[in-house]
């Protein structure tokens, strides 16, 4: 066979080693909705726009104007791939046994017509239909797809209908002739949709990642492994302007999810799974920091169990206005160390006495300054330095929320779905999100308010972090 085809998705490709084997045999899976049709189309037009390669589309399902007024909503214009002879829709809704063997005539005619390298039958389970016995559809299945289309190389893709609730794919010969096998799955988190692709099977690939997760938004993505990224040649953080209502938080999506930022006086609780690696929370709340600082504004920080406050330092600073960071970050570091640049010295002996310290700083930094403040407080470190000061932390908490409240600032406590203090944090918020690790892909969803999940990533292309925020949908 030799040789391969890009499939149109990078990051689909990328677990494929480079994509498809040429001229291979592809079966698409899954229940009815799960993205199958969205993905097929995307095969076609990127083959057709991108790669010069010419495509084939033949329907057992919908007309040739419900296709391309669907497809149309994604992005893709195969009018115009038709007026430039890349690609040719076969309607085949109205077939009936008795055509069968010219239906399959067509098709090959055509891919030789068209030096086609790309096909898709979309749905063969409904092409089956056409057939009175099993075996005159495992007949086309052997002989006229897996080898008349293998020996014209037009890598072919059937699409697949599995009923809900059922495991079995097809007429179960599929599977053994086809070269790749990929499953589309709709699950869910917390009541909301996810969508998965599991790779069964890929003659010629070693897979190493085989399940990962992908959205339909914009067309059809395979979400990427969430890495924390290192820039080269960092550049300051371009802030995003607060209102007099509303804080920004720095990343573009959330404050359009949230119509116009963080209000003003606002507790927001940031819940983490034990799964999430630790850029994972940075990656969220670091933008919000930045965006604070680069307006002028305050910043005081007790970090996240595992991250010092030297770490949280140095991951801000190269992104922060010099002579802004100097003066309006403050972050908690627990030990017996001297004092530094940034740093407010716990001991981490008494939750109270260590209170006070840390509330002094931010009483002399907001008389001195008249400017708002963010308080980012990570309550994992805070129950392991004072194990048996649960209540203590909990009344802290609340009196903390009053303050913020009355002055106008914002607070995001950090906890863990396992703490003791986590009820009452999800009480007490008035916006509260919840980031997880999934398969990979680092998701974030609202609770309060009800939002879909999006799918994390950081981008430094412009030399500093931008976390964007994609919808699984």
């Amino acid at each position: 066979m030799g040789g391969r085809v890009l499939t149109g998705v990078s990051e689909l490709d990328f677990l494929l080693g480079g994509g498809f084997p040429k001229g291979s045999l592809i079966l698409v899976a899954g229940n009815p909705g799960t993205g199958k049709t969205v993905f097929s189309a995307r095969f076609l037009y990127s083959g057709a726009a991108e790669y010069g390669e010419s495509g084939i589309y033949v329907s057992f399902s919908e007309s040739r104007e419900t296709f391309i007024e669907n497809m149309s909503e994604f992005g893709f214009n195969f009018e115009k791939m038709e007026k430039e002879g890349k690609f040719k829709y076969i309607d085949m809704t109205a077939v009936k046994e008795a055509g069968i063997s010219s239906i399959l005539n067509v098709i090959l005619e055509t891919i030789h017509k068209m030096k086609a390298k790309r096909l898709v039958i979309d749905s063969f389970s409904a092409m089956v239909q056409a057939f009175e016995k099993p075996i005159d559809a495992r007949i086309v299945i052997h002989l006229v797809l897996s080898k008349m289309v293998r020996l014209a190389q037009c890598t072919t893709m059937l699409v697949v209908e599995v009923p809900v609730g059922s495991d079995r794919i097809g007429l179960a010969i599929e599977e053994f002739v086809a070269d790749g096998i990929l499953i589309f799955r709709r699950d869910r988190i917390k009541g909301r949709l996810l969508r998965r692709i599991e790779i069964l099977k890929m003659r010629g690939v070693r897979i190493t990642q085989y399940r990962r997760l992908f959205t339909i938004e914009g067309g059809f993505n395979v979400l990427p492994c969430f890495t924390s990224r290192t820039v080269k040649a960092p550049r300051k953080f371009k802030p995003s302007k607060d209102t007099p209502t509303h804080f920004s938080s720095g990343i573009k999506e959330l404050d359009e999810i949230l119509g116009g930022g963080f209000p003003r006086g606002s507790i927001i609780l940031l819940e983490v799974e034990d799964n999430v690696p630790r850029g994972g929370v940075s990656s969220i709340l670091n933008p919000i920091r930045l965006n604070f600082v680069n307006n002028g504004n305050g910043v005081f920080c007790v970090p996240s169990a595992g991250l010092s406050g030297e770490y949280v330092k140095e991951s801000l600073k190269p992104f922060a206005e010099k002579s802004l960071f100097n003066k309006n970050l403050q972050i908690a570091e627990f030990g017996e160390a001297p004092q530094k640049p940034n740093l407010i010295p716990l001991r981490g002996r008494s939750a109270i006495d260590d209170y006070e310290k840390f509330w002094e700083q931010i009483s002399t930094f907001k008389a001195e300054t008249e400017k708002p403040l963010l308080m980012t407080i990570g309550y994992d470190t805070l129950e392991y330095r004072y194990p048996r000061d649960s209540s203590t932390l909990i009344q802290l908490m609340v009196e903390m929320a009053k303050k913020i409240r009355a002055n106008g600032d914002l607070k995001i406590n950090i906890v863990r779905p396992f703490l003791k203090i986590t009820p009452h944090a999800r009480y007490i918020s008035d916006l509260h999100f919840n980031l997880v690790e999934v398969d990979g892909s680092l998701c974030l969803y609202g609770v309060k308010p009800r939002t879909c999940v999006y799918n994390v990533e950081v981008d430094v292309s412009s030399g500093f972090p931008q976390t964007k925020l994609r919808p699984i949908t």
